[in-house]
């Protein structure tokens, strides 16, 4: 699965039902067919049941600090603006 993905990044998003969902984003290299099915199933083998993403999406592009590191915060902001 990583030989699909330029990067990626798994946050803890506030729910109103649950604590948290777990929300997976990444962005696909250049001809990468996978799919939500295909991380949600390498993740399964890979992972506990509750480290498994609830949600998975994909982008052209992660928000970054201004030092070039992936901003999680600008992601769990805009993921849980409803």
């Amino acid at each position: 699965m990583s030989a699909d993905l330029d990067s990626f990044a798994v946050v803890a998003v506030p729910d109103q039902l649950i604590e948290n969902r777990l929300v997976a984003i990444l962005v696909r290299k250049p001809g990468s067919a996978i799919d939500e099915a295909g991380v949600k199933a390498a993740c399964k083998e890979r992972l506990p049941a509750y480290m498994v993403p609830d949600e998975v999406y994909f982008r052209n592009e992660l928000p970054q600090t201004s030092s070039g590191k992936i901003n999680k915060k600008a992601l769990v902001q805009e993921l849980s603006t409803p």
